[in-house]
């Protein structure tokens, strides 16, 4: 049996996943901030964590928890600004700890939500992502991306500075007037650092830089691995 157009489906393949498809041109895709951005150098606290690990298997082992957790986190404070009830005991403690952080930081901060999860993409910048949080704090209107990592590396400027670009772009919010990385960990006494930027000229250089490099590695025309299957199965 010859499959028909409208008898497949589509599926982009799990490691190709963070990519966005244009919202103009048909059949374009534009790899993800954080895809690009993770050409930045780690650094060399981030290469001595990988080579104090036991082996290669055992540090990916780290990092894959490492974003599960981050997601779990995510997740929950997506949740709390919903109105939902968190249980501890649906957590790890440290998970736990975190997302105390996060509920101190919004009492302290009382910011006003404008958008959560907020996803874009650019024809004019070739790229996509999704906002974590567009705030209103006072007077100033920040986009703000929630971290749970070991420190505020420097790369994350990168990434919140071009959403900047993407977001204003879209001329749905009022101008952007700082940017910010809220990072949760157990390790502070208020369980939260809290950092503002207001000028990302640098961050955003360094941004196209990585895109530059990325393009050169990859190639312009680069898309996500995209597997065609049918709908349906049968024998007869």
């Amino acid at each position: 049996m010859v499959n028909k157009p409208q008898d497949t489906i589509e599926i982009i393949t799990s490691d190709s996943e963070h990519w966005y498809p244009s919202l103009k041109k048909k059949g374009v895709w534009y790899p993800s901030v954080t895809t690009i951005n993770a050409v930045f150098p780690k650094g060399v606290g981030f290469n001595k964590y990988l080579t104090a690990q036991t082996s290669w298997e055992s540090s990916q082992e780290s990092l894959e928890e490492a974003g599960k957790r981050g997601t779990a986190v995510h997740l929950g404070t997506q949740a709390l600004e919903e109105g939902q009830t968190l249980k501890q005991e649906t957590y790890p403690v440290d998970q736990w700890q975190m997302l105390i952080g996060f509920v101190n930081w919004y009492k302290e901060y009382s910011p006003k939500t404008l958008a959560i999860e907020f996803k874009v993409v650019s024809d004019k910048y070739k790229t996509g992502g999704t906002v974590d949080r567009i705030y209103q704090i006072g007077d100033q209107v920040i986009i703000l991306d929630v971290k749970t990592s070991k420190k505020i590396w420097s790369n994350y400027w990168l990434q919140v500075a071009a959403y900047e670009k993407l977001v204003t772009e879209t001329k749905k919010f009022p101008k952007i007037s700082h940017l910010a990385i809220l990072r949760l960990t157990p390790l502070r006494k208020t369980y939260y650092e809290y950092v503002l930027i207001d000028d990302w000229k640098e961050p955003w250089k360094a941004f196209q830089a990585c895109q530059d490099i990325w393009r050169y590695e990859n190639g312009k025309d680069t898309g996500p691995k995209i597997l065609t299957l049918p709908k349906e199965l049968k024998l007869r």
